[in-house]
């Protein structure tokens, strides 16, 4: 055994055994180093593992779990979330971190279903995960099918908490996939769709959202609001519906950061069918993205708003229903914007007189394949560095670079039924 060697306040030398982390294993029929999920983590010390062998956990000690503040890893054997269930039957929520967790507590490999709690009061929720004042790492896992009133289905993010959620699915929850209040969570290669009630919603805080996939949800892909100035890179909304608010990204007194998103197949019964802006000190700052395909039934397919927002090497093509882009209020400068193709008009309403001035102009984009979701650009594309159609210094305009060699072009217009058959 290795020694360390140790100087006691006395100034004697004594020896103690190094600490060395255990492995706890746990096993679905209770037969392992503990009978149950929640007994493996009150039996581990810090920098332990639980390791889960494969198969379903239900029942007391499989629910409700909680790390109570310890840095360990709770991983599957398998390291496959599908392989690796924890059914919370309905009877309660999977995880629940309240008690300070931070970074070194990972919970990892493993897939929580049918987690739910109900609760009169509007600041709770997290039928699958439950989150506050925390700040744990949870990767490669799957929260699906779990519900709670009044909201959160997924997820629930509590003031003071800033969990790192990298590969994680969540979806076909109810009330929403995941619900974030005074929270900062940061997502990378996070997945949210099929969710009702929306898919994401910050009231303030400062989120980092970073290739996020927002797709099919009802209600709002992602919702930001009261000052939940999110940075936002490499994020996509498609499919995604609602009947009020936006369809793709909905912004309240709030200013975001979003570059290279992409907006697709979004729908909204009123305004905004890719991103609404509301509230007259939002400030968001837009560059680099792509709305193909967006419809608002009253106005705004593209983009509705008010506020002083930055809009800069957009592309706004084949938008369905009124004009793409309309605006409250004094009429934001759009710069190095292609406007191109849509059912209501280009370069109308108040933004009629900007066609042609500060690098704007309207031209097909020649996206590679939308029939394939790819928004990528082929080589002779206006919207490429260098290829202008006078010659302006914009640099790439859209979310996407090259990614094909021109050929017949799948990026004109089209109708909102073509368009929707194509994408499915």
């Amino acid at each position: 055994m290795k020694f360390l060697t140790v100087l006691l306040c006395s100034g004697m030398l004594v020896t103690v055994p190094e600490v060395c982390a255990g492995t706890w294993h746990i096993t679905p029929d209770g037969t392992g180093d503990a009978p149950t999920i929640q007994a493996g983590i009150d039996s581990a010390a810090a920098a332990d593992t639980v390791l889960l062998a494969d198969g379903t956990y239900s029942g007391a000690g499989n629910r409700d779990i909680t790390f109570d503040g310890k840095p360990i890893v709770l991983v599957s054997e398998s390291g496959d979330p599908d392989l690796c269930i924890i059914d919370c039957e309905h009877e309660g929520r999977g995880f629940i971190f309240d008690s300070g967790e931070t970074d070194e507590s990972v919970l990892e490999g493993v897939t929580i279903v049918n987690g739910l709690y109900i609760c009169m009061y509007a600041d709770s929720g997290g039928g699958g995960i439950w989150c506050d004042a925390s700040s744990p790492t949870i990767r490669n896992a799957v929260v699906s099918n779990c519900s709670a009133e009044p909201s959160g289905g997924g997820m629930w993010c509590g003031a003071g908490s800033r969990p790192s959620l990298v590969e994680v699915v969540f979806e076909d929850n109810d009330s929403g996939g995941i619900y974030s209040v005074g929270s900062s969570p940061d997502l990378t290669d996070v997945t949210i769709q099929g969710n009702s009630g929306g898919g994401m919603l910050c009231g303030g805080g400062a989120p980092v959202l970073t290739d996020v996939v927002f797709h099919d949800n009802f209600g709002q892909g992602l919702s930001l609001v009261c000052g939940a100035d999110a940075i936002l890179t490499g994020v996509v909304f498609s499919e995604n519906r609602s009947l009020y608010g936006a369809g793709g990204l909905y912004c309240y007194e709030s200013s975001p950061s979003v570059s290279n998103c992409t907006f697709c197949f979004n729908w909204c019964g009123m305004w905004g069918g890719g991103m609404r802006i509301q509230g007259h000190v939002s400030a968001p700052v837009v560059r680099n993205c792509t709305f193909y395909g967006n419809r608002a039934d009253d106005a705004g397919s593209a983009i509705h708003g008010e506020g002083s927002p930055v809009f800069e090497r957009l592309i706004i093509a084949s938008n369905d229903g009124p004009e793409p882009f309309y605006w409250f209020g004094d009429c934001p400068s759009l710069m190095c914007c292609d406007i191109y193709g849509n059912a209501g008009g280009d370069w109308v309403g108040c933004i009629s007189d900007q066609n042609g001035v500060n690098g704007n102009f309207s031209a097909c984009p020649s996206f590679c394949d939308v029939g394939a979701g790819d928004f990528r650009l082929c080589d002779e594309s206006p919207c490429l560095p260098g290829n202008h159609p006078v010659g302006y210094d914009c640099g790439l305009i859209g979310g996407w670079g090259q990614g094909c060699v021109c050929g017949p072009s799948l990026s004109e217009p089209s109708s909102w039924g073509a368009i929707k058959s194509i994408y499915r």
